[in-house]
């Protein structure tokens, strides 16, 4: 069973390994309490330090961990990453619910044709789904 909850996504984010300042365009596909997993177009060795920056509404979230696997995917690679401390792990929690939200108001554009802003996308989810958003 596992320790965290993971939360499907597709936002994209940039990956940058621990000594190489370049930053590359990813695009996350779960993140969780405990880490991420993104699709990369190159392996990742496992050990390798790696920050990641998550551009969430204008802000950009930073967290630095450690690749924990690498598996081949048709088109790249699925690289999962786990965060090494609770700084990481809280600021990690409040993206997923930023995640979800932003989601959230994508989804009611397409399926509703309701354009909404981020504070009335923000305010329609806590009311929905807050309370089911494992704690």
């Amino acid at each position: 069973m596992r320790r965290f909850i993971r939360h499907p996504t597709s936002m994209p984010i940039t990956c940058a390994v621990q000594g190489d300042e370049a930053e590359h365009p990813q695009q996350l596909e779960n993140i969780s309490e405990g880490g991420v997993c993104f699709h990369a177009g190159q392996p990742m060795d496992c050990g390798l330090r790696v920050r990641l920056t998550i551009p969430v509404q204008g802000r950009d979230f930073h967290a630095e961990g450690v690749v924990t696997w690498c598996h081949s995917e048709a088109g790249g690679y699925q690289v999962g990453v786990r965060f090494e401390d609770a700084a990481t792990a809280y600021t990690m929690r409040m993206v997923e619910q930023v995640c979800h939200i932003e989601d959230y108001r994508q989804r009611t554009a397409q399926r509703e044709g309701r354009n909404l802003t981020a504070a009335e996308a923000a305010s329609e989810w806590v009311a929905r789904y807050a309370e089911k958003f494992p704690h």
